[in-house]
């Protein structure tokens, strides 16, 4: 008889230990992917942790994933109030854990950057605004030089991806002006004159596709905006980039004015990123 309870103590300690050793597991894996900020992950770790061993501890750290998840879904869907509010959770949590020394730098760092989004929008839509006055005043150089700051700028924001179009649409729409008038920069020729609309049969050459783009956009001779000609699109028409370099110190980049498209057979120009 006391063989056989011996017995069963070793049986019942070596299925805790198991037991012990497979919660362990889980829950390494799940902080392994707290650092990857892989969160939906990190929560069904910590859930077959849970059914291992149903402690505190694992609750909270599900909680905890749980939670961060949610910040970070909610900023993918543009809510940055809930956002922050998911996240501020976790950074003013008292809870000492493995789990909250992982994700309060994480919380913080996603505050953060919402806070950096606010603040460069407020800048660009000021900005914007002001280039707006100053084509009204007719001042384009200053305007379009404002413009080419904004219109390269590149963020994960919504609302600053929405300025830089804004403001390359703004872009567009001084040239346009300006060709219009017959206004032309210091030392450029007029805008180039668009060729002559293809014959029946034939087609227009990507040069003379150019050509079009550059009468259609009112781009004097001598501009310094490029218009590159990159892959057909799917109708089989020539399309160009149309974008000037903007020698920028810090962040030299490409100031993207639109992508044109244009039907060699027909000669027309038409907005390649438009449906």
């Amino acid at each position: 008889m006391k063989k056989l309870t011996a017995m069963l103590c070793m049986f019942a300690l070596l299925f805790m230990a198991a037991c012990s050793s497979k919660y362990e597991q889980y829950i390494d894996s799940g902080m392994s992917a707290l650092k990857e900020d892989q969160y939906k992950d990190a929560a069904a770790h910590f859930k077959k942790a849970e059914k291992e061993k149903s402690t505190d501890e694992v609750k909270k750290y599900i909680q905890a994933a749980q939670t961060m998840q949610q910040s970070v879904q909610a900023l993918d869907e543009g809510k940055k109030e809930e956002a922050v509010s998911h996240a501020e959770k976790i950074t003013k949590s008292h809870e000492s854990s493995k789990a909250m020394d992982i994700l309060k730098p994480k919380a913080q760092d996603l505050i953060n950057k919402v806070k950096k989004w606010d603040l460069q929008v407020k800048d660009m839509s000021a900005k914007l605004e002001k280039a707006r006055i100053l084509a009204d005043e007719k001042k384009y150089e200053e305007a379009e030089a404002i413009l080419k700051e904004l219109s390269g700028t590149t963020s994960a924001s919504e609302q600053v991806q929405e300025i830089a179009q804004e403001s390359t649409e703004l872009w567009q729409q001084i040239e346009r002006e300006k060709g219009s008038a017959g206004t032309t920069e210091p030392n450029q020729s007029t805008e180039i004159p668009a060729p002559p609309k293809p014959a029946s049969g034939q087609k227009l050459t990507p040069k003379q596709g150019e050509d079009l783009i550059r009468a259609y956009m009112k781009i004097p001779a001598n501009s310094s905006i490029i218009v590159e000609q990159q892959q057909d699109n799917e109708k089989g028409h020539y399309v160009f980039h149309v974008y000037e370099k903007v020698s920028d110190p810090n962040t030299p980049h490409n100031a993207t004015m639109g992508y044109y498209a244009v039907n060699p057979e027909t000669g027309e120009v038409y907005n390649d990123l438009m449906p």
